[in-house]
């Protein structure tokens, strides 16, 4: 058998016409008879499974991409917050600005810290001002039922004088 040939039957493997071929050669590399339906058995078995963790994993990184999104948008909010003239519809309309293209199960709340009803840097230079954000998202992962899970996200800034 040539170098070409040996590396060719080891790229594509032999189908079962060859191997019946080879066989009634004498080849002793084919499969026997009986195990030649033990490969589709086996993918049968592991196929659940391995689509169960992939999707899986996939829903994990969703997940994670809406946790990342909770934490940016918590932070612009917090950004604005910080400016001596923003009010508090300001800070809304950028913490929702900010999660532009993410989807979550429940609307998120903006909770602002301190909350008195003034706008939350009027009069109070270099102390902090806190935005708090927090949401339900759905985790739906194959053959395991679907559990909320709660978001939350907070980020401080000083307010500027």
């Amino acid at each position: 058998m040539s170098h070409v040939q040996h590396l060719i039957e080891s790229i594509f493997p032999k189908t079962e016409r060859s191997c019946r071929r080879r066989v009634k050669r004498g080849a002793q590399d084919c499969p026997p008879k009986q195990e030649r339906g033990a490969v589709i058995i086996e993918f049968a078995m592991l196929a659940p499974i391995l689509l169960m963790v992939s999707l899986g994993i996939f829903q994990v990184s969703l997940l994670l991409f809406q946790q990342q999104a909770l934490h940016s948008a918590a932070r612009e909010g917090a950004r604005i917050a910080s400016l001596p003239t923003s009010s508090i519809s300001d800070i809304e309309s950028a913490a929702s600005d900010a999660m532009l293209g993410v989807t979550f199960a429940s609307q998120p709340t903006v909770t602002l810290t301190p909350d008195d009803g003034a706008p939350p840097c009027e009069d109070r230079a270099t102390l902090p001002v806190t935005v708090d954000l927090a949401t339900s998202t759905r985790l739906d992962i194959p053959f395991v039922s679907g559990r909320i899970v709660t978001l939350t996200s907070s980020a401080t800034f000083r307010c500027e004088e």
